[in-house]
């Protein structure tokens, strides 16, 4: 339905981040108006089959209060990456998620990280995690001006000199590629991640998905945790050296990182890379 990506004003996170059940909900339904929604229905009922991003939300927001029940010192941004890093991008019947709309297999763009399971976002292995501090250096990045940060602090803030809008520990990637430069094109993630558990010792291996026309490279590409809550950090850099041949100007493509264990967990981000002069 709504909130398709590519993100209009801050296209340096992806978007969205993920979906939910939101096709034909039986929801509540207000007196105040008929189910139908037209003047002359004179009908009340106390519930409604509805479709659209207003069923998928509710959805979203009750997983999220489950994890908060489940984890009383996970931030917002752990969970939402809990949420992300565990959902699925196959469908009921495991194949790619389709787009209803074109009957085409869908992208990040369509589905952020896929869709949300529940299940596994209890037991998500590592999270990445945000911290006030690093979403002020985000807007720093963007150009934002200290009087206009202050608006959403309600505290004095500084910017950093080297602050970079690819460093936000986000659970996403969204990498862009400078046609007008001569030489490879690089994009750069810094990232942190931090081990939930249930194992304090534990090793974490990366597998990239690059796609067509595009080298991911993860360094380290092992993370070796001894402790529940350490903070472990990593480098993924994006890199081509001109446009693919398949693909058109300022196009898309996509890929994924993930990190996995011998546990059984699978921690798995989203690569949107674009193409741009």
């Amino acid at each position: 339905f709504s909130s398709r990506g590519p993100g209009q004003f801050v296209p340096q996170i992806l978007k969205p981040d993920i979906i939910a059940p939101g096709v034909n909900v039986l929801a509540a339904w207000t007196a105040v108006s008929s189910p139908s929604g037209l003047t002359q229905d004179p009908r009340k009922s106390e519930f409604n089959i509805i479709s659209g991003t207003s069923m998928s939300c509710p959805h979203v927001s009750g997983i999220a209060a489950l994890l908060r029940g489940q984890h009383r010192d996970w931030s917002p941004a752990a969970i939402r990456s809990a949420l992300m890093t565990t959902a699925s991008i196959l469908d009921n019947v495991g194949l790619p998620i389709s787009d209803e709309a074109s009957g085409k297999f869908t992208s990040p763009f369509d589905v952020g990280a896929g869709h949300v399971i529940p299940e596994k976002a209890m037991d998500p292995g590592l999270v990445y995690d945000i911290q006030p501090r690093d979403y002020v250096d985000f807007l720093c990045a963007l150009n934002y001006s200290l009087p206009s940060i202050h608006v959403i602090t309600r505290t004095p803030s500084f910017c950093h000199p080297i602050a970079n809008a690819n460093s936000l520990n986000y659970p996403s990637f969204s990498a862009f590629l400078n046609l007008s430069q001569e030489e490879g094109l690089v994009s750069t993630f810094n990232r942190t991640l931090i081990n939930v558990g249930p194992s304090p010792y534990v090793t974490y291996n990366a597998t990239v998905w690059p796609p067509r026309g595009v080298r991911l490279i993860v360094n380290p590409p092992v993370l070796t945790f001894t402790s529940l809550g350490e903070r472990l950090a990593f480098t993924l850099t994006v890199s081509g050296r001109r446009l693919p041949t398949f693909l058109p100007e300022d196009s898309h493509a996509f890929g994924f990182l993930v990190w996995a264990d011998s546990y059984g967990h699978v921690v798995r981000s989203p690569i949107a890379i674009t193409w741009q002069q």
